[in-house]
């Protein structure tokens, strides 16, 4: 334990500190789900080396965000609709622009959306949990997050 006003010098990192960077940067630490709470640096290293990693909305990190959302669409046909529904969603907001200077395009990012958005909550009624943006609306930010983790394979 550090006594008060004790310097901890640069080059003073916990032993530990190594592999978890290298797992943090792998993106293994989103395997590592315990009662859907991601592994976290929080109690392994000090804070200011917790606050190299990128913090999200509600100081978390991306993969503790991910991590939770994950925890929440484990059901396979609740992931299948959100791979299809989160990019139809995604699509359809620049062709919302689009639609402004094309006057006809207008249909195509409405039934984008909405079809997006009807997949999203088919697969909520398979997995029999409603949406985490229900709880919590940042999560309306992490599903691309999780789309992209999803389709690199690590979430």
């Amino acid at each position: 334990m550090r006594q008060v006003g004790q310097v901890r010098s640069h080059f003073s990192k916990p032993a530990c500190y190594k592999s978890i960077s290298r797992a943090l940067r792998r993106g293994v630490a989103s395997r590592r789900l315990r009662d859907g709470k991601a592994w976290s640096l929080d109690g392994l290293v000090e804070p200011s080396y917790a606050r190299r990693w990128p913090v999200m909305l509600g100081n978390r990190t991306t993969e503790q965000w991910i991590a939770q959302y994950s925890s929440s669409h484990q059901h396979p046909i609740n992931r299948f609709c959100h791979t299809v529904g989160i990019p139809l969603i995604v699509l359809s907001l620049p062709l919302f622009v689009a639609a402004f200077f094309l006057h006809g395009l207008w249909p195509v990012p409405v039934g984008l959306f909405v079809l997006g958005w009807i997949f999203q909550f088919v697969g909520h009624a398979f997995e029999g949990k409603p949406p985490e943006f229900f709880k919590d609306w940042r999560f309306l930010l992490v599903g691309t997050r999780w789309w992209l983790a999803k389709v690199r394979g690590r979430a």
